[in-house]
């Protein structure tokens, strides 16, 4: 029961860590908000996600491509 308990502990104080970074900067990433809040990333978007069902937060997805040659594509005249 008390592993439980502090899980359920810990799981809001992530809440609560991520709403303050949140307040301070709104434009920080999962990641930033990880390091600076020395928290697991893993743990982060959990909390990110329960907090965006309650619409409490916004979680914005981004998707960047990029082309590149490889070492065969560089050889090709």
């Amino acid at each position: 029961m008390k592993t439980l308990l502090r899980l359920l502990m810990n799981y809001i104080y992530t809440k609560k860590k991520l709403l303050k970074s949140l307040k301070e900067n709104e434009n920080y990433t999962p990641e930033e908000i990880a390091k600076i809040n020395s928290m697991d990333i893993k743990s982060v978007m959990s909390a990110a996600g329960s907090l965006a069902s309650k619409d409490i937060i916004e979680v914005e997805k981004s998707v960047t491509e990029s082309i590149k040659l490889t070492n065969v594509g560089k050889k090709i005249r």
